[in-house]
């Protein structure tokens, strides 16, 4: 009986606090999350444009994700301005015969946004917010998705390891070496900048799937040198070096923190 009371006596204290705290929020100061916003689709991905409004989009089709499709990217543009939540504007279907299903994606100096990759494609596709338009740009050697992107401080894009795509088989899994891209060369790969190499053995233990998932979302950072900071997933730093055919450096494991996808 004792233990039920005192069980009780903690819930009346729990069930007090909470409706303390609830009424203590001032959404003037504290903010406060909107009622849901009709997109239009199901935005799997998305970036910010360059007057504030967001790009979203959809692949294959507008509001499910199935192995095969119809070589469609839906694009619907949310404006935060628009209403006291903001609006979404009318969605725009473009054949792009590009699955940006989990791409890399880059803000370029010039306001674009380059997307590259995902669901194992090599396409790189760029969208202009002033003539709202996709654009095909040069493929990658590699195909990827789940990569790791980063703009670099000359406008280039460099991408490395996303072997998270299609099927968890060998023969699409590993190997995922560095690129670089300019619009004048297209994609460069950087093979001495190794997909292998971003994680330890023991990084490969704690993630059972293996090659499927230890290469994705690889944390990148520009230095001032202009060399670049790798600091996860995979519990091993580096510092990667893109001139020539690239290369990596150990800088250190990340204390006790083992692999951390997130």
């Amino acid at each position: 009986m004792k233990t039920f009371t005192s069980i009780a006596y903690f819930m009346t204290i729990f069930a007090s606090l909470v409706t303390s705290l609830t009424f203590a929020q001032t959404p003037s100061t504290e903010g406060e999350w909107s009622p849901v916003l009709n997109m239009g689709i199901v935005p799997v991905a998305a970036a910010n444009l360059p007057d504030g409004r967001l790009i979203t989009w959809a692949s294959k089709f507008p509001d499910t994700y199935t192995e095969v499709g119809d070589g469609m990217t839906y694009t619907a543009i949310f404006d935060p301005t628009i209403g006291l939540h903001g609006q979404a504007l009318p969605f725009t279907q473009t054949p792009t015969n590009h699955d940006m299903f989990c791409p890399g994606i880059n803000n370029l100096p010039d306001g674009r946004i380059l997307v590259a990759g995902g669901t194992s494609s090599e396409r790189t596709t760029i969208y202009d917010p002033i003539t709202e338009n996709w654009t095909r740009a040069a493929d990658m050697n590699i195909p990827r998705g789940y990569q790791g992107n980063v703009t670099l401080s000359d406008g280039s894009v460099f991408t490395v390891g996303g072997s998270w795509s299609g099927s968890n088989l060998p023969s699409t899994n590993g190997g995922k070496n560095g690129e670089l891209y300019t619009p004048e060369t297209g994609w460069i790969l950087k093979n001495g900048i190794k997909g292998n190499e971003l994680f330890t053995i023991n990084d490969a233990t704690e993630e059972e799937p293996g090659l499927y998932r230890i290469d994705n979302h690889v944390w990148l950072w520009e230095n001032s040198n202009g060399t670049l900071f790798k600091l996860g997933p995979g519990e091993m730093m580096q510092r990667i070096d893109l001139s020539g055919d690239g290369s990596m450096v150990n800088v250190g494991l990340r204390d006790d923190d083992t692999y951390s996808m997130k």
